[in-house]
């Protein structure tokens, strides 16, 4: 048996192990968080450089030396956002998701990454998931709303841009053009009120003369902002095949759009929509007119999604 004297001494030799193994492990992690400190910054250089392939391979690699990295994570998600790859993007924020599932702006971005594939129904399933974990961030009844008006559902999308109001969401001007065009479809798709205006009678019209701004435009997919009571009327140009994007789900052509002192803003009498619904696994279009200041469909197909 050894002696005192002997197990002392392999008792220090041991902690001398320990602690050199300890430095040497110390190093170790010092030098890998350094590496993906390096790594990280020549990403988002590269990112801010319009490289985009370049930023994801360094992304991907701190992402091999540290997969639980949210920073590169995100900065993954982003590139491949900007890359217009949102196949690629579900994947990665799928990815995070298993790894973070708590995260309810993640799921946030995964509904807007499913709503631009198609998968209305999964998109919707993963705002409400986002909106289960977390029920005081505006940037999730931000996305709420868009996905409610993207689905045709206004009264709901009007819901939710509110609360993004409410919860001070950052870009209030993007709230406020939304909530705009929600309010304009409210009341002449379904005939709801908004802010106590109510859709003239029939045979309305206003009076011209006094519009400071008219505009004219063609076939683009721009913002339309406006304040109540500006006076202003925007002529829309086009065909059904080529028409101008007025909301998410919402075409015009052959029309316009006024914004009246007494009655806000409306579509007006003989412009041409296309409206787009998801109804639970179907998708409704529907073509119509605006007559006497109401939408008037005179046609309606269904289509069964996939998803």
């Amino acid at each position: 048996m050894p002696n005192k004297r002997g197990l002392l001494f392999i008792g220090i030799f041991i902690c001398l192990i320990f602690l050199v193994n300890s430095i040497i492990f110390a190093n170790q992690e010092v030098q890998e968080d350094q590496e993906i400190e390096n790594l990280l910054d020549k990403g988002i250089s590269s990112f801010n450089e319009d490289k985009f392939e370049e930023a994801l391979e360094y992304f991907n690699k701190v992402l091999e030396l540290n997969n639980k990295h949210e920073k590169a994570w995100f900065c993954k998600m982003q590139v491949l956002f900007y890359m217009n790859k949102p196949n690629e993007e579900l994947k990665a924020i799928n990815d995070f998701l298993q790894i973070f599932p708590n995260d309810a702006v993640r799921w946030g971005n995964k509904s807007n990454t499913l709503h631009k594939l198609g998968m209305y129904i999964e998109s919707e399933k993963a705002i409400t998931k986002a909106l289960s974990l977390s029920t005081d961030d505006p940037r999730l009844y931000f996305i709420m709303g868009q996905v409610k008006l993207h689905n045709g559902n206004y009264s709901e999308a009007q819901n939710n841009l509110n609360l993004a109001q409410k919860y001070k969401y950052p870009d209030q001007d993007n709230v406020d053009e939304y909530i705009s065009v929600v309010k304009v479809l409210l009341r002449q798709l379904t005939g709801l009120k908004s802010e106590n205006m109510e859709i003239p009678q029939n045979d309305w019209k206003p009076n011209y003369n006094e519009y400071n701004n008219i505009f004219e435009i063609g076939n683009k997919d721009i913002a339309i902002v406006f304040i109540v009571g500006s006076q202003s009327r925007i002529v829309f140009k086009g065909t059904q095949e080529n028409p101008f994007k007025y909301a998410p789900n919402f075409f015009v052509w052959d029309g316009a759009v006024i914004n009246d002192e007494d009655y806000g803003i409306l579509l007006e009498n003989n412009t041409k929509f296309k409206h787009i619904k998801i109804d639970g696994k179907y998708k409704i279009e529907k073509l119509g007119i605006i007559e006497g200041w109401k939408a008037k469909i005179t046609n309606e197909r269904k289509i069964k999604l996939t998803n």
